[in-house]
């Protein structure tokens, strides 16, 4: 977990479909809201950042927020496959090995 700070007020669930076939999540919760030295409103929330595959939906993630956010989402090798995982570090490889030679 770590501490967000925004102009804006956050959202309880930022649900970000990336390639893939994954998402980028950022949950949100404990807002409060503070002044700057200029006096202008500052939102500080807690956050919890991980990315899944997109079969959890956001729905899912909002029927079991509190479970997302105590376990600080799920790590996305316990959905991948050994096909999709093995696909992802060749496709890694791939993209690393022009930039060394």
């Amino acid at each position: 977990m770590k501490i967000s700070y925004k102009d804006q007020p956050h959202k309880k669930i930022n649900y970000y479909p990336i390639r893939n076939n994954t998402a980028d999540v950022f949950l949100h919760k404990n807002e409060t809201v503070e002044k700057d030295e200029e006096g202008n409103k500052i939102y500080k929330a807690e956050e919890v950042y991980f990315n899944v595959k997109r079969e959890i939906t956001k729905e899912n993630i909002e029927l079991n927020f509190e479970s997302f956010w105590e376990n600080e989402g799920i790590s996305k090798s316990e959905h991948l496959s050994e096909v999709e995982r093995i696909a992802q570090l060749e496709d890694a490889v791939e993209n690393i090995i022009p930039l060394i030679l």
